[in-house]
């Protein structure tokens, strides 16, 4: 095979995955709203949801400095609308580790947001019982990409993306801790994969090779 034929095998091989990259997309959301416990900041964490494979999601939910997940009793660790049926892969709290998580369907509100669809909650737990900053979990369901978390919950109370029950100083001249539930009731932001960008800069790179090689002869 001659170095130009390589050259456009290559273009071409690049541009196809390219294409079919182009599904693997990462969408991050903003915990925006402190519901009916805090107030006074635009962003309580983010959500990350990130396809990882085919009809598989990874969602990372990291909280800002200062707050952790805590499950009260009545309200979930996190509340999620994924649109089909899922199934929980893997699970971990982080900041401190912990794990013992179980997936739940139709939760019902996380007040004062409305129904969810499904929740993370403790396997084990008792109790008001405080855990990490940053909970990252694997979920799979036919069809299920990153772009399936774009419902809003329903019913009673706010509706919203997401929902986490959370604890923390509203400043650092609080004496005392809130709990509460914050949500996601704002749009969403779509972030390219970096595999995605660097398939496609070696199909224009091949492509562009090749054209000068062709007029170079």
């Amino acid at each position: 095979m001659s170095i130009k034929s390589l050259i456009k095998t290559l273009a071409a091989i690049g541009a196809l995955s390219v294409a079919g990259a182009a599904q693997a997309v990462s969408i991050t959301y903003q915990l925006d709203n402190g519901g009916s416990a805090f107030s006074g900041r635009s962003s309580w964490g983010t959500v990350t949801v990130t396809d990882t494979a085919a009809n598989t999601v990874e969602i990372d939910v990291a909280l800002i400095s200062g707050y952790n997940f805590v499950d009260t009793g009545s309200h979930e660790f996190f509340s999620f609308n994924p649109g089909v049926a899922v199934t929980l892969l893997s699970g971990t709290f982080l900041n401190p580790s912990s794990n013992n998580l179980k997936l739940v369907s139709n939760p019902g509100t996380n007040s004062p947001f409305s129904n969810f669809q499904n929740a993370i909650v403790c396997n084990t737990c008792s109790g008001n019982n405080t855990r990490g900053t940053e909970l990252k979990f694997t979920i799979s369901g036919t069809g299920l990409d990153a772009t399936d978390f774009a419902s809003l919950s329903t019913g009673s109370g706010i509706d919203a993306y997401f929902a986490a029950d959370i604890y923390g100083r509203e400043s650092p001249n609080d004496d005392d801790r809130t709990t509460g539930t914050v949500g996601t009731t704002g749009r969403q932001v779509s972030v390219p994969e970096p595999a995605t960008l660097g398939l496609l800069g070696l199909g224009l790179a091949g492509v562009g090779f090749a054209r000068r090689r062709k007029v170079a002869a």
